[in-house]
């Protein structure tokens, strides 16, 4: 009776043994290559089109290329032609895990020096229609990815925040910019009063946004000569005192259905008349 119940408690044991084993190999973590481990989640530039403006960007000094085997064939050529560039291939998990939690990389991410990026406004005189955005406290990477991208789309091609208030130039800001990053020159300032004060010197008509009544409505506005444009938060706008050192302000026309537009489809809507009217400009 006694070697009987022994029996039937090591068979017991046996059946729970066999049910744990799979269920730890099934958490058994993915082992990556390891020129991924040199690097932190936020180095990556991902996504094709952030990727392939980096690579074309002769600025950028590009230092590894990691793409999913799939891949491999499309994008190898690129370290016969470039002997600085390492391209290796990996497994969808790998590539997964290299980068931040949620980030759609489309299968292609980059290692890449940073851009550089400026403390001071432009100084060129001698192009007469230019426009220049500013950011007022506007922190999230992927509203100011998607101005750069509407900059790079409509012309503009120089974008200030302060610095204190501008968020890292991480590799979401650069999926959202899909390139416009590699095309627009950055620049970061202490004090956003005293650069519009440099700006007007420099022959600058400086336009504050506005969702209110005040100021004028966007076709209204002149662009003709050289212009800056400076956009805040959407919840809170721009600050009164750079408000007061505005020329001018405008205002996107909008329907009653709503009181306001994201930051980044209001700096659309706003460049896209600027390029419009210096087309318009250049044609007479």
């Amino acid at each position: 009776m006694i070697k009987k119940k022994k029996t039937a408690q090591k068979t017991v044991k046996k059946s729970f043994e066999s049910h744990k084993r799979p269920k730890e190999a099934n958490h058994k973590k993915t082992q990556i290559h390891p020129d991924l481990k040199k690097y932190n989640p936020e180095d990556y530039i991902y996504g094709v089109h952030a990727v392939q403006a980096a690579l074309d960007n002769p600025k950028r000094r590009n230092k590894l290329l990691v793409v999913v085997q799939s891949k491999q064939a499309q994008y190898q050529h690129l370290a016969e032609e470039n002997d600085k560039l390492k391209v290796i291939s990996v497994t969808p998990e790998e590539i997964k895990q290299a980068l931040p939690p949620s980030a759609v990389h489309q299968g292609v991410a980059l290692i890449a020096a940073p851009l550089r990026i400026y403390d001071s406004p432009p100084t060129d005189r001698k192009v007469k229609n230019d426009v220049i955005i500013v950011l007022d406290r506007v922190t999230d990477p992927h509203n100011v990815g998607a101005v750069l991208r509407a900059c790079a789309a409509f012309g503009c091609k120089t974008l200030i925040m302060q610095d204190r208030f501008a968020p890292p130039i991480t590799g979401a800001l650069a999926k959202a910019a899909a390139g416009g990053l590699e095309k627009v020159k950055i620049i970061k300032v202490t004090n956003i009063v005293q650069t519009l004060k440099v700006l007007k010197q420099r022959d600058y008509m400086v336009y504050g946004t506005s969702s209110g009544e005040e100021g004028i409505m966007l076709p209204q506005a002149d662009f003709s000569a050289r212009s800056v444009i400076v956009m805040g938060s959407e919840g809170e706008g721009i600050r009164r005192n750079i408000q007061s050192n505005c020329d001018g302000l405008i205002t996107i026309p909008m329907s009653e259905q709503m009181e306001s537009l994201n930051i980044s489809v209001a700096s659309g809507i706003i460049l896209s008349h600027y390029y419009s009217s210096k087309l318009l400009y250049q044609a007479t």
